[in-house]
């Protein structure tokens, strides 16, 4: 089965919060029917939204693979393998080519082979006949995931008592200087997703002073972008809570007393920073300030309608991805400056980072009532995704097919279609 592009309904959108995901690939194994396959995989992304701990299913990999070292969500955690049972003649072979498939994943620390429409028990594979077998597989692999990620952190930790241990405080500038602010940034990441926020908002705001003191932009910049998605994350929940950590981030305004509002307010500060610490760097990758810049447009957003209105399902509407509608009150402009900006980081990324931008930066504006600009961002969406669409309808996918086949392509620009919604009259 040919699954060279990602279904748009597996890890596809750009959230203030992806830090907090964990990414497990899916993939075929054996002969899978491909109808069956992605609609299973559906199935799995559901379940993964709906957990106490966000699991991003894919079928993608390796379109940052330099960047995994720096950002530990777009690594691969786990794997899933989806064997179908009525198209393979041979289960237990294909679970032997699983084990394989996941051995080749280096980073993978947890796994699981699911068969569906499968006659009779095979050995190494768990069959699904239902949403529920889904749900159960599902809390089983975050089971697992998250005692990884909790072992990773306490051996994260561990080094960084050692190398204190090792130099002394008096040398704790040198020890910072050789990558103890790199250490707890990643030790918050590997927090972050295991569901300990609190803790993880700690290694963040260490890890940004530490590159604060000593001038590392790029790394300050991803802390301060996990230390933001780690408080979006509090703050759908218990937005009284985050009140307290807004202010917790070297040179960040105090919001103090201002409820729900000022969390979001303060929130959609923080994530300003992000592309201002970037471009402190001497060089820094394309796709790295175009989603720093959605998140900023997709915070303000968050923040504007969050005064206008109900603040707490602001908050709750940001960690879900969703954009807040909300087309009065001020800082509409920012909004906007801040999709432009996205989009400007676009001319050097592939195809699929380029549809992704789009159709963030198409619903933000839109949420902001900004309809002419939403159009625009939708024009390119279209200009991209028609010869993605045509070029899915042949027998051979390309590399660079955005999507599995004809219909998913359609149906994703029929959904960027209803986010723009109707335009004003000329």
């Amino acid at each position: 089965m040919a699954t060279g592009g990602a279904d748009p309904g597996l890890g596809g959108a750009l959230t203030a919060a992806d830090a907090a995901a964990i990414r497990v690939l899916v993939v075929p194994v054996g002969r899978v029917r491909a109808a069956r396959f992605w609609a299973w995989a559906r199935e799995l992304a559901r379940c993964g939204a709906a957990g106490a701990v966000r699991l991003e299913f894919t079928t993608r990999t390796g379109e940052h693979e330099h960047l995994e070292g720096l950002q530990t969500h777009r690594q691969v955690l786990g794997v899933v393998g989806l064997a179908d049972g009525a198209a393979c003649a041979d289960i237990g072979e294909s679970s032997a080519a699983f084990a394989a498939e996941v051995a080749a994943h280096a980073t993978a620390v947890a796994s699981k082979c699911l068969a569906f429409d499968l006659d009779s028990e095979a050995v190494g594979v768990t069959a699904v006949t239902r949403a529920d077998d889904v749900s159960e597989a599902v809390a089983e692999l975050s089971e697992s995931l998250v005692a990884a990620l909790n072992v990773m952190a306490a051996t994260l930790e561990e080094e960084e008592a050692a190398g204190a241990a090792r130099r002394g405080a008096e040398l704790e500038r040198e020890r910072m200087e050789t990558g103890g602010g790199r250490l707890q940034k990643l030790r918050g990441d590997v927090l972050l997703m295991a569901g300990r926020v609190a803790d993880a908002l700690g290694a963040y705001s260490a890890a940004a002073e530490a590159g604060e003191t000593v001038g590392d932009n790029l790394w300050q910049a991803a802390a301060a972008e996990g230390y933001c998605a780690a408080l979006v994350q509090l703050a759908a929940h218990e937005p009284v809570v985050a009140g307290a950590y807004v202010s917790g981030m070297p040179g960040a305004a105090a919001h103090a007393g201002e409820g729900a509002a000022g969390v979001a307010s303060g929130i959609a500060e923080l994530h300003e920073r992000v592309p201002a610490l970037l471009k402190r760097c001497h060089a820094v990758a394309p796709i790295l300030h175009a989603e720093a810049c959605v998140r900023a447009a997709l915070a303000v957003q968050a923040a504007r309608a969050a005064q206008a209105g109900d603040a707490e399902q602001a908050l709750q509407e940001l960690a879900q991805g969703r954009a807040s509608e909300c087309a009065v009150g001020e800082r509409r402009s920012a909004v906007a400056a801040w999709a432009a900006r996205a989009w400007d980081c676009t001319h050097e990324l592939g195809l699929a980072d380029q549809l992704r931008v789009a159709t963030a930066a198409g619903a933000v504006v839109a949420s902001a009532g900004l309809r002419r600009r939403a159009a625009f961002y939708l024009r390119q969406f279209v200009l991209r995704a028609v010869p993605a669409l045509m070029r899915a309808g042949r027998a051979e996918h390309s590399a660079q097919t955005a999507f599995p086949d004809g219909a998913a392509a359609f149906a994703a620009v029929s959904a960027q279609a209803a986010a723009v919604g109707p335009l004003p009259a000329a």
